[in-house]
């Protein structure tokens, strides 16, 4: 046994001699010059230090000092130690390795910090290394490290992403940093290195963080930001994107943290040699075709069951969707799917039933007679804009994002008009502009068209449609929240308003209304006055039977049994039951993985349920791509059969419960959506134009234009800035469809412009002199 002197461990590093720390003289507000202002003038710091990346230190730090796990950011890469809120840490990174630095202070409570800290980092050995920082005296190894390290956030790694909700990234992580040692310091923070391209072209390529670690290589400038000639270069669901940095244009891909150094000169080479290669194909392409030319369109209804209103959304890592990834995406999706990421209508198979120029919202079909109605709005790309337009005015990115990005012109929030049309004959027309759709609905029997209009707020309008007589406003009612579906009963005499959490009834022969506390609701299609709700029992999905006639349940069926992984909370909302009441269709944001549904949120998807056993399954995969970037959103489905032609009577309790209809309301006036009309108007009349100009069929927009100049005419201000140029175009092209200038169709459809210019304006003179047009 030995005596006296205690054993060397073979194996523990042997002692550093110690130096002076050198100033790195930068600003004072600069993260290295305060490391270096803790290091110099807070005493002790105790170190932990290796030549291994930062990612790989803060992992093994973790199971060494688990205490560092429980600690709170303070800002500028340094957090304080939630055991000892007096104490700072923080992580380096250098080319010579990483470094963690824990500082004392005098309120630091010593008797914590011992155990939890000094004591962990003494128990290490090579290629870890301990040690002592003393006012600004340090290990020789330490002080070189220092020398070009930058600090870098702990919660890069997963064992410590939990200590922030910081996303993103405010300067390049420590681990790619590691991964570009040999690269040259470029511009700013950021690196750079030179390539030769597939093409024989010297090219330099920067490494840099724009929220997001990114490669950036130059194509070229753009005085206006508009690089659409350009979108092809950027692939729908692959890494790149373009970005205008005015006056260049860039070429970027993210890069993924924790990649190695060979890995990351292959993703650099391999940015080089795509843009080269799309490049050229770019200069060999040919001229593109006119995009429309035809209000035909050829829909497979034969045989649809059911349809389904869907788009589809971006799910991309944070910050890497531009505007024109986005249009590339688009662009992709149409030419595979017919649609990119606007609103459409869709078959149990997939099969696109709606119009590619026309965004579909919500919309029923009559199998019997081959009717359809719709709540839609033309696409971007009838006006030659780039289809990335058609996400941004759902998402809102019209407004400033794409603006900023150089893409100004896209419609914010666009108002949804009514449609009206046949399958079998594949026609659509508007059948008026004057109110901003949230849902529809056909009776098949009388062609009674139903419309949920959105006001304003939580106020809506419920109004009908009968051919050949104006719109007829049932009543007004609250409580909307902007995506609720519309439906009438088998027999006609009554509609009903889904809701979440209450369902809306309404009397269509008196606009007599009232709201039920049962939520998901929809007609049950073989009993009297009978509805069908998913109610949460116990935590599980419960098909209910509710009988007005008793104000009652009367009976439910097997609980769902969903084949994918649900959640509880989630639940189902918008059923549909066939007319046979063999199927439910219901939607659930369930059907994606948990991880998925954490970062991007996630859709709607539409569930098919057999309501004899409960078993549910999925229609449709919830994803159009193998990356799982564009995901299905589902907002409503429907039957196309009719329902039974059944009664529907109240109890009493509920009869007396009806409301009156309102039918008078701020939101009501005339001029409502006037404003709102005045951009789409003044865009689709200049594709009229343009067609006229190509010598095309100039009719093919002109039911749009004159029901948008309806709804400009009643408002005097709208009308007032539009009028000058209606009114000339109007008088121009009457003078030449009196000369034979224009004949045919042509000359049907500026004539018809004309008798809409000449109504707008009446009414536009009538209200400035305060009569009633």
């Amino acid at each position: 046994m030995a005596f006296g002197r205690r054993k060397q461990d073979p194996t523990a590093a042997p002692q550093e001699d110690s130096v002076q720390l050198a100033d790195p003289n930068r600003e004072p507000d600069d993260n290295r010059q305060l490391l270096h202002q803790l290091l110099t003038h807070t005493g002790l710091s105790w170190i932990l230090y290796s030549p291994w990346a930062a990612t790989d230190l803060l992992r093994a730090s973790a199971q060494i000092a688990p205490t560092l796990q429980r600690s709170t950011v303070k800002g500028k890469c340094f957090l304080s130690l939630d055991v000892d809120p007096a104490t700072l840490w923080t992580v380096v990174q250098g080319t010579r390795g990483s470094a963690i630095v824990v500082f004392g202070s005098p309120e630091s409570d010593i008797d914590t910090i011992f155990p939890r800290i000094a004591q962990p980092f003494e128990s290490v050995r090579p290629p870890l290394s301990h040690g002592f920082v003393f006012s600004g005296s340090a290990p020789r190894t330490f002080a070189a490290l220092l020398t070009d390290a930058e600090l870098v956030p702990a919660w890069e790694v997963d064992e410590f992403r939990h200590i922030s909700d910081q996303s993103g990234y405010t300067d390049l992580p420590g681990s790619i940093r590691w991964a570009a040692r040999g690269w040259e310091p470029g511009p700013g923070k950021s690196l750079r290195r030179d390539f030769v391209d597939l093409d024989g072209d010297n090219v330099s390529v920067i490494l840099l963080c724009d929220e997001y670690p990114k490669l950036v290589e130059r194509v070229g400038e753009s005085s206006d930001g508009d690089v659409s000639g350009l979108a092809c270069l950027a692939t729908a669901g692959g890494p790149y994107s373009l970005e205008w940095w005015n006056p260049a244009v860039m070429f970027t891909r993210p890069v993924p943290t924790g990649i190695g150094s060979p890995e990351l000169l292959e993703l650099a080479q391999t940015l080089c040699n795509d843009l080269a290669a799309g490049l050229a194909t770019i200069r060999d392409r040919p001229a593109p075709a006119p995009h429309f030319s035809s209000r035909s369109f050829p829909i497979p209804v034969t045989g649809v069951a059911y349809t389904v209103t869907e788009r589809v959304r971006e799910s991309v890592p944070s910050g890497t969707s531009t505007f024109e990834s986005v249009n590339e995406r688009a662009l992709r999706l149409r030419s595979a799917r017919g649609s990119g990421f606007e609103h459409t209508l869709r078959g149990p198979g997939d099969e696109l039933l709606s119009p590619p120029w026309i965004t579909v919202n919500s919309a029923a079909v009559d199998q019997d007679s081959g009717r359809y109605v719709a709540a839609g709005r033309l696409t971007h790309q009838v006006w030659d804009m780039p289809p990335a337009h058609d996400l941004g005015a759902i998402d809102g990115r019209n407004g400033a994002t794409f603006t900023e990005q150089g893409h100004p012109g896209g419609l914010m929030w666009p108002t949804v008009h009514l449609y009206a049309g046949s399958m079998t004959d594949a026609t659509t027309i508007p059948l008026g502009a004057d109110g901003n759709v949230i849902s529809v609905d056909l009776h098949g029997r009388t062609g009674t068209i139903a419309a949920l209009e959105f006001l304003g707020g939580s106020v809506a309008a419920v109004a009908l449609h009968r051919d050949g007589q104006p719109r007829q406003l049932l009543t007004v009612v609250d409580g909307i929240s902007g995506a609720e579906p519309i439906q009438f009963s088998g027999n006609g005499q009554w509609l009903l308003v889904q809701g979440g959490l209450r369902t809306t009834l309404v009397e269509v022969s008196t606009g007599r209304w009232l709201q039920l506390d049962v939520g998901s609701a929809t007609w049950w299609p073989t009993a009297p006055s009978t509805l069908l709700s998913v109610a949460n029992v116990n935590d599980q999905p419960v098909p209910r039977l509710v009988d007005l006639s008793t104000n009652e349940f009367t009976g439910e069926f097997p609980a769902l049994r969903p084949d994918f992984v649900t959640l509880p909370e989630l639940g189902f909302w918008g059923p549909a039951v066939s007319p046979d009441g063999h199927t439910l269709l219901a939607i659930t944001a369930s059907g994606v993985p948990q991880a998925y549904r954490d970062e991007h949120g996630a859709g709607g998807h539409l569930v098919e349920v057999d309501l004899a056993s409960g078993r549910a399954v999925l229609a449709k995969d919830p994803f159009v791509d193998d990356r799982h970037e564009l995901e299905r959103d589902t907002v409503s489905a429907r039957w196309t059969g009719r329902l039974p032609d059944v009664p529907v009577h109240l109890h009493e309790s509920l009869a007396a419960a009806l409301q009156d209809p309102v039918r008078s309301h701020e939101y009501l006036a005339p001029g409502r959506w006037s404003d709102d009309i005045e951009q789409p108007l003044v865009l689709t009349l200049n594709k009229v134009i343009d067609l006229m100009k190509a010598g095309d069929d100039a009719s093919l927009l002109m039911p749009e234009v004159v029901a948008y100049t309806a709804v400009l005419g009643l408002s005097s201000e709208a009308w007032g800035r539009q009028a000058e140029w209606l009114t000339s175009l109007r008088d121009t092209t009457a003078n030449m469809v009196s000369s034979g200038e224009l004949s045919g169709s042509a000359a049907d459809a500026w004539t018809e412009f004309g008798h809409a210019v000449a109504t707008a304006q009446e009414r536009s003179l009538a209200r400035r002199a305060g009569r009633s047009s």
